[in-house]
């Protein structure tokens, strides 16, 4: 749950929100330290003003349920610390609780001791969000060679039931190195290759069965490669796939969408009008003596044409005295690459 301080020095203030791919905002936890300052220069009340920093704190994805964390204040202080809904009371650095399975969020406050910060409250504690996720992925195969294939450098689309996971692949024996969700391989000699392939999560988790995949190259048909196609998650505009063969001159193609039968086509291939979902495009090549591809070039992606619901989890009351209100929100129906916030009618 992402939290974002807006600081004031009166009145009301209107948060805007729109969620948005591509530009990164500190209102987000950084993973390690999610802290989120103030406005450099504005005291949190009167003339007397008290910080604390959030020194170590858990990744912001994590296996492990003991969560260490260190802090201090720029002036002599006390803290207070809450985790969640629950209040720890009086707290020091370093303090260690142990959590569930789950999203949990860490507040630290500092209450000044001596001098003019005596008895002064601060009013922007840091925020630090994590999760423990001790739940091993499981990884799929999208696409991958056919059991006997003439392609020499062949193409795995990969795939698991968690978001954000990275692979660890292996070809043939070799040491496993991490490798991407659209992994190619070649080229390779005519014979049997086996790849074992398995997700990692964020928090470190590893899938305990990875996939093992083993096939035979048998180069003696012509070969269809694609060379371009939309990859992974994509909006509605139209895509393009360009592709390629072995064939040589006389080659004719054909492609197929979804499932639907094989008509003639030509490079670049444009397909337009989808639907939100998976979509499956196919291409083959006959070559001039009438010989037809066995195992047709594959690309999978998904259409995603709806825009994330936005949900306002924390507002400051109103009216507040709070020169610093918070305001947490996040994305249920969708996981919101970045966001961009507005008040009172700024530009985001």
């Amino acid at each position: 749950m992402p939290a974002m301080r807006i600081p004031r020095r009166c009145g009301a203030a209107l948060l805007v929100f729109a969620a948005a791919c591509g530009f990164s905002s500190e209102s987000l936890p950084d993973g390690r330290v999610g802290e989120i300052d103030a406005e450099p220069g504005t005291p949190d009340a009167g003339t007397g003003a008290i910080h604390t920093t959030l020194d170590v704190a858990p990744a912001k994805f994590t296996a492990a349920a003991a969560a260490h964390f260190e802090f201090h204040a720029d002036a002599a202080a006390t803290f207070t610390c809450r985790l969640d809904d629950q209040a720890l009371g009086a707290c020091v650095s370093p303090l260690d609780v142990t959590v569930a399975p789950g999203s949990h969020v860490f507040v630290v406050t500092a209450t000044g001791t001596t001098g003019d910060t005596a008895g002064v409250v601060e009013l922007a504690p840091p925020i630090h969000g994590w999760t423990l996720d001790i739940q091993a992925p499981d990884t799929a195969l999208l696409f991958g060679p056919a059991g006997i294939d003439n392609s020499a450098t062949v193409t795995f689309q990969l795939g698991s039931d968690e978001s954000g996971v990275t692979y660890q692949c292996s070809l043939d024996g070799a040491p496993a190195v991490p490798c991407e969700a659209l992994w190619q391989v070649g080229p390779l000699a005519e014979g049997a290759h086996t790849v074992t392939i398995a997700a990692v999560d964020p928090a470190g988790n590893v899938d305990p069965t990875p996939l093992e995949i083993t096939w035979t190259i048998d180069l003696s048909t012509p070969d269809t490669s694609i060379d371009s196609a939309p990859d992974g998650t994509v909006g509605a505009a139209p895509g393009t796939v360009t592709f390629s063969s072995t064939a040589g001159a006389g080659a004719t193609y054909g492609c197929a969408l979804d499932g639907a039968p094989f008509a003639a086509c030509t490079s670049p291939w444009t397909v337009a009008g989808l639907a939100t979902g998976l979509h499956v495009a196919q291409v083959r090549v006959t070559n001039a003596a009438g010989t037809t591809d066995p195992s047709p070039a594959t690309r999978i992606w998904t259409v995603d044409a709806t825009p994330p619901t936005i949900a306002l989890d924390e507002l400051p009351t109103d009216p507040s005295i709070d020169h610093t209100p918070t305001f947490a929100f996040s994305a249920p129906t969708a996981d919101a690459e970045a966001w961009w916030c507005s008040i009172d009618g700024e530009a985001a």
